[in-house]
């Protein structure tokens, strides 16, 4: 079984070479435009989980600082209230969006070291859709 994928594989990766050849000779400006696509695709992947993990941490410390220590009793409902909105729910957000940060950037790390694999993915899926996205 693994050997029929491995052939597999190999026929397609043959047939991506020969299309994004053909591309950029029949039409070279669309298809640097895609790649161009492919690398604006891999910088702006994880720039969102990024800016919540950051806006997480801003919160964190704003809100900790915000909130004094010292003026809470302890074992008061306030001092609950301030150890899940100071610490609980910021680490479980960043646990989150650390992982979605992950994610995003083990895509955009793949898109940029072959960007003409995921541009003609991306022509197969237009033409398949019959230009929509």
């Amino acid at each position: 079984m693994a050997e029929v994928a491995d052939r597999a594989l190999s026929i397609l990766s043959g047939y991506v070479g020969v299309v994004a050849e053909t591309m950029k000779k029949v039409a070279p400006e669309v298809w640097r435009i895609m790649v161009r696509q492919q690398y604006v695709n891999a910088i702006a992947g994880p720039f969102v989980p990024f800016a919540l993990i950051m806006f997480v941490a801003i919160y964190a410390v704003v809100t900790a600082r915000w909130w004094d220590k010292t003026k809470v009793e302890p074992r008061s409902d306030e001092a609950v209230a301030r150890v899940w909105l100071v610490h609980v729910i910021p680490f479980a957000l960043f646990i989150v969006f650390g992982i979605w940060t992950s994610i995003r950037l083990s895509y955009s790390v793949q898109m940029l070291i072959n960007p003409e694999y995921y541009a003609f993915r991306d022509l197969v899926h237009i033409l398949l859709n019959k230009g929509g996205f």
